[in-house]
């Protein structure tokens, strides 16, 4: 079988990915964020609201997501309920333009999370 493409059985194509698929840690890194902020809770942040109390430690879990864990965007977006890749796209230019701006609410929490995330990895 070539590597470039999937088998003809989807049972075996959904073992090879779910091989790769690192929920544990995506499990692990929403525990950190959910319990960063007050008065939210992991489902606030998988959930599908759109207030910004909800939406930025959304963004944060996104971002330290794919900077830590990497994997397909597919997959985060997967793991967030259903979404599609390209609200992962939009999160990470969000993220970024934060960032990019010096927005420090952003950027403070972030920084602080980062540190308790890479803090309870090595552990």
């Amino acid at each position: 079988m070539n590597y470039m493409t999937a088998p003809n059985d989807p049972k075996k194509t959904r073992e090879i990915v779910m091989k790769y698929y690192p929920k544990e840690k995506y499990d692990q890194l929403l525990k950190v964020v959910a319990s960063s902020f007050e008065k939210i809770t992991e489902k606030d942040i998988t959930g599908r609201c759109r207030k910004q109390i909800y939406v930025i430690p959304r963004h944060i879990f996104i971002y330290l997501a794919m900077k830590h864990i990497g994997g397909k965007k597919i997959w985060i977006a997967r793991y967030l309920n259903n979404r599609d890749h390209s609200t992962i796209d939009h999160s990470l230019t969000v993220s970024q333009g934060y960032i990019d701006t010096g927005y420090s609410p952003f950027i403070d929490e972030l920084t602080r999370l980062e540190t308790i995330y890479n803090i309870g990895i090595n552990k």
